[in-house]
């Protein structure tokens, strides 16, 4: 192990020399992520792990929603979007989700899922997480001592896709559970403003069926921001500790991952933000987004004796 110096000296380019003790020196550690692709690689059909001159890394390309169809006549007079499947019949009806005919081609699709046509596709987010940060913050008060860490993503888009049954609930598979604040949220003539469209099933299970493409309606913001970790401390006075034949007492109590807050969870209070893509490998790689181990909540208390 090498020793702490006592102080640093820095030089920036031909500017006079920066001399900082360690006392005084704070490290910030800031990443910087390119954004772009190098030009050699342009592939230009728009499918899953391909990439193209001037991507960033992350697109979330999907269709865009003007919410729901609220009447027969509302369904008449917009453009045809039978490429999108609501049942077997594909039957549209109010409460289903009505798309938007980005291109005004009366058609709405993805054309030839290429960047020189790609229909009425468009670039809705960025799943890279960005403004990662963490904060320390501590203080002591007399015997009183108090430390937290709190870590987070300041911006992360995030969809559920596919057999993310803690999402979709039946609107997956009809015998998948349904939360209680998914019920309360459904469309219904009484409820023409719900999030969550007209109640059927399978329609976010594969394909091109409504709720299993990539869409702005139900594209997640997953930033959160996470106590990691909070130490509260006392120490009992030198004389108390005397009189027990003690030189020290210190009463503890350490949380981890004591609470979270994220938009994710007005809508998915189930899933945990910080391990929120994937499914565990171990169980079943192929269970769908959610399916994964959260990070657990652990509390621990005790007393530290020194005799």
């Amino acid at each position: 192990m090498h020793p702490v110096p006592k102080s640093i000296r820095i030089v920036f380019g031909n500017a006079p020399a920066l001399t900082v003790t360690c006392a005084q020196l704070r490290i910030f550690i800031v990443s910087i992520i390119p954004t772009g692709v190098l030009p050699y690689a342009v592939p230009y059909t728009l499918t899953p792990n391909t990439y193209y001159k001037g991507m960033h890394p992350g697109e979330i390309w999907g269709f865009q929603t003007e919410g729901l169809f609220q009447s027969q006549q509302d369904i008449t007079n917009h453009a045809n979007q039978s490429y999108f499947v609501v049942s077997n019949s594909n039957v549209i009806m109010p409460g289903d989700i009505k798309f938007a005919d980005i291109n005004h081609k009366g058609v709405i699709n993805n054309g030839q899922n290429t960047l020189a046509d790609h229909g009425d596709l468009k670039i809705l987010g960025n799943a890279t997480p960005r403004y990662l940060f963490g904060v320390n913050l501590g203080t002591t008060w007399r015997r009183f001592s108090i430390a937290a860490f709190f870590q987070g993503v300041g911006h992360q888009n995030w969809w559920p896709g596919i057999e993310a049954g803690d999402f979709w609930g039946q609107y997956n598979r009809p015998y998948e559970a349904m939360p209680a604040y998914m019920m309360k949220d459904v469309w219904s003539a009484d409820k023409p403003n719900a999030y969550y469209p007209r109640y059927r099933g399978y329609v976010a299970l594969s394909g091109t069926r409504e709720l299993a493409v990539v869409q702005s309606r139900y594209l997640q913001n997953a930033a959160y921001v996470r106590l990691k970790n909070l130490n509260v401390s006392y120490s009992l006075p030198a004389d108390v500790c005397s009189r027990i034949k003690m030189t020290g007492v210190k009463i503890y109590f350490t949380g981890q991952n004591m609470f979270t807050l994220s938009p994710l969870h007005r809508y998915a209070a189930n899933f945990d933000p910080e391990v929120i893509n994937g499914a565990d490998p171990e169980v079943n790689s192929g269970s769908g987004n959610g399916y994964s181990y959260p990070m657990l909540k652990t509390f621990t208390a005790g007393v530290n004796l020194t005799f």
